[in-house]
């Protein structure tokens, strides 16, 4: 079991986990929903909030997301009070610049069509 603690830690420092690509990609979808207008309230993970702040407009976002390719989870009352409702992006490191943008560019069209950005 020591061993596994120890390669575990060898792989951390060597950043053979990816953690130096998930950090990039937290920071430069981070950036780009900023960008558009979304509210992504305070995070310091590679979980990125996205507020809603409407239940009813949260669940029409998310269900054109899924249909559209974009797996995102909701967060909704009793977890939160209910204007503040919110998606939930969970960021990998497999993810690439192509993804990225192509997920940017869905949240943008959808977002639109929901009245949740400009």
């Amino acid at each position: 079991m020591v061993a596994g603690l120890v390669e575990v830690l060898k792989l951390l420092s060597a950043d053979a986990a990816g953690r130096d690509a998930l950090w990039a990609n937290v920071r430069y979808l981070l950036k780009g929903l900023v960008e558009l207008g979304f509210d992504t309230g305070e995070t310091e993970s590679a979980i990125i909030p996205i507020m809603v702040g409407d239940e009813e407009r949260l669940g029409a976002f998310h269900n054109d997301l899924r249909r559209a390719g974009v797996f995102t989870n909701l967060v909704t009352y009793p977890a939160v009070r209910r204007k503040e409702c919110r998606l939930r992006l969970c960021v990998m490191s497999a993810l690439t610049r192509a993804d990225l943008d192509e997920a940017l560019g869905l949240f943008a069209r959808v977002g639109r069509q929901h009245g949740i950005i400009a």
